[in-house]
């Protein structure tokens, strides 16, 4: 069985990409072994599992990139003392607390905290408290630490740390650690700097798991001398210093942090509720990054006291075909359909254009590992849609979309429009997302159509689109080879034998068409002029820890 290394400072050759440069954000690898070279058969040379991302689409806008990062600045250059960062709410700052939940838990943990390991921006994993790794099997690891590493307290890291994280996370119920290592069956301490976590089976995503930002190692003592603020003490960049609930976070930089230190020395996560005040403390020099909608793209994008940011969501915007109603399960149909949407004008109609259409036929997220970009994607071509049409069994029905987001809400709508260009009467049922989790869970009878977006940052999430009796299949498909292909592609360790697995399950999916894919959504950020340093990642899980701002003259 091929052992699982880490493999360091890998950055995938993409021709629409900027260069994602050492000093922009990313962490120091000092005092590590040489990088490991790729398995042979595997898919990337960056980590186990990680496919290279497809180019941008032509008709997208020129100002959408797949991702975008920074250069560092000039050594010379003069930096802004402070920064302010607009987040969301926070309420509570404790990993092992439940309440401890926010879009923002991991962005905040990745800056007073550090896990075993980094995974960076193109799914390559990176020393952190970690110098090495690896696995024989998919179900024991081992990990090698630094001992050169000290707590906020000053209190020295050790295996004795990992233990303690990793016990208390399993009996803290509710929280994003437990979910993570509820799945380690034994974590033993060979000596200070070594440890060994047992799984409870093979998991070839564990890497990915306790790569996780909110997978981070605490101090005992710290938790038993200080009740209240314990829990903020870590051995990451920056010090929490205050905090207000759901209001503010202040950080100081930790001079004595073990691997690349800030140049910023103080930043604050400050919550503004109305993105229209957010934009305004921008403008006012109140606020240095900030979220941007689409719909102000066109605002500040020729302005020179801004700086936009953007990139391409991880994610598939899909329609899902309810495979327990006759129409809907008539291929033909689905045929039909597939060859009458109009992806482009959903991009431009739902997202105002910042997107990217889907451009092959297979449905899996936008940078997912082992996407299988060989499967052509169904044309736009009304004739053909009309001729399936004529073959299927709909004779005059209405058709119903549910949709519950204003993107997929659009979407809909957009959709409504293509399919009446073809002869099908389609009404819209527009809820809210609490509505459509119950209106069509697993064996629904009701939508026809299930507009929505899918996430799957791993491979094996796919898992929830495609496995019979899981809610998150809304298309209520069943195939028993999928599944039986999913497992094994679950257990299986070596690289090339999971991207066959991971190909034949896209190639069956396509054939079938339970889902068809429609849109990679955009997104975009803002920063006063001179900031950088942020790593945007395309899960939206960003890392500020290296952030900046030039003194502008």
């Amino acid at each position: 069985m091929k052992e699982m290394k880490r493999v360091i400072g890998i950055v995938l050759c993409l021709a629409v990409c900027l260069t994602l440069l050492a000093g922009c954000g990313g962490k120091e690898n000092t005092d590590t072994p040489s990088a490991s070279p790729p398995a042979s058969g595997s898919s990337s040379p960056a980590a186990p599992g990680t496919s290279s991302p497809p180019p941008s689409s032509s008709s997208s806008p020129d100002n959408m990139s797949v991702i975008e990062t920074d250069a560092p600045p000039p050594a010379e250059a003069e930096y802004v003392d402070h920064i302010v960062v607009a987040s969301e709410t926070i309420a509570v700052i404790d990993l092992f607390n439940p309440a401890f939940g926010s879009a923002w838990i991991q962005i905040v943990s990745r800056m007073f905290t550090d896990s075993l390991v980094y995974c960076n921006i193109d799914g390559g994993y990176e020393p952190m408290l970690a110098t090495d790794w690896g696995t024989e099997d998919g179900k024991v690891y081992w990990f090698k630490l630094r001992d050169d590493v000290y707590f906020h307290n000053g209190e020295h890291f050790t295996a004795a740390d990992v233990l303690y994280t990793l016990n208390r996370a399993k009996d803290s119920p509710g929280t994003p650690m437990y979910d993570a290592v509820k799945q380690v069956e034994s974590i033993v301490a060979v000596n200070d700097y070594e440890v060994i976590i047992t799984l409870e089976a093979i998991n070839v995503d564990f890497m990915y798991t306790i790569s996780t930002p909110t997978i981070a190692m605490v101090n005992e003592k710290a938790y038993n001398d200080d009740p209240d603020k314990g829990a903020w003490i870590g051995t990451g960049p920056w010090i929490i210093t205050s905090f207000v609930p759901t209001e503010r976070i202040e950080f100081v930089r930790n001079d004595n942090y073990f691997g690349e230190i800030p140049v910023t020395k103080s930043i604050t996560f400050l919550y503004v509720a109305e993105q229209t005040a957010a934009l305004i403390m921008l403008e006012n020099g109140e606020i240095d990054f900030n979220q941007l909608n689409a719909v102000n793209v066109p605002i500040y994008e020729n302005d020179d006291r801004f700086v936009l940011k953007n990139y391409i969501m991880n994610n598939c915007n899909y329609l899902a075909f309810n495979m327990m109603k006759p129409i809907t399960a008539d291929i033909n149909f689905r045929m039909a359909v597939a060859h009458a949407i109009d992806r482009q004008q959903i991009v431009d109609i739902a997202v105002g254009g910042y997107g990217q259409p889907v451009q092959w036929g297979t449905f899996w997220g936008y940078r997912t590992a082992f996407k299988n970009n060989d499967i052509p994607l169904i044309p736009y071509d009304l004739d053909k849609a009309r001729e399936y049409l004529a073959k299927s069994s709909y004779k005059g029905e209405t058709i119903e979309l549910v949709a519950a987001m204003a993107h997929t809400i659009a979407t809909a709508q957009v959709v409504q429009q293509n399919l009446q260009q073809i002869g099908i009467n389609v009404t819209i049922f527009d809820t809210d997302p609490p509505s459509l989790a119950s209106y069509v869970t697993w064996g629904h009878t009701k939508a026809d159509i299930v507009v929505n977006s899918a996430v799957a940052t791993l491979p094996s999430n796919m898992r929830s689109y495609l496995y019979s009796g899981i809610n998150a299949n809304t298309a209520n498909y069943t195939n028993p080879v999928v599944e039986e292909l999913l497992d094994k592609a679950f257990v299986t360790v070596d690289d090339a034998e999971r991207e066959k697995l991971y190909y034949e399950i896209q190639e069956i999916v396509a054939g079938e068409i339970p889902y068809l894919g429609t849109m990679h959504m955009g997104m975009y950020r803002i920063e006063a002029a001179g900031c950088g340093g942020a790593i945007y990642f395309p899960n939206n899980n960003w890392d500020f820890t290296h952030v900046y701002k030039v003194k502008q003259p």
